[in-house]
């Protein structure tokens, strides 16, 4: 459950959560690249938004969905 690459105004532990971030990490630390597997985790979430015109990323959502 993490993002591919990280974002611009991320935190500096933040850009270390990241898909990109591991797969450098364990190719430095000697793994073969054909070692590795990356998965790809598939489902749905829904989210009850404060303000339905505030929608993007990180918009504040007040309840779970239906």
């Amino acid at each position: 459950h993490s993002a591919l690459f990280a974002r611009e105004n991320d935190t500096e532990m933040n850009k270390q959560l990241t898909v990109d971030w591991a797969v450098r990490y364990w190719i430095g630390k000697g793994c073969p690249p054909s070692k590795l597997v990356m998965g790809l985790a598939l489902y749905g979430r829904t989210f009850r938004l404060a303000n339905t015109r505030e929608n993007g990323i990180g918009a504040r959502a007040v309840s779970a969905g239906t």
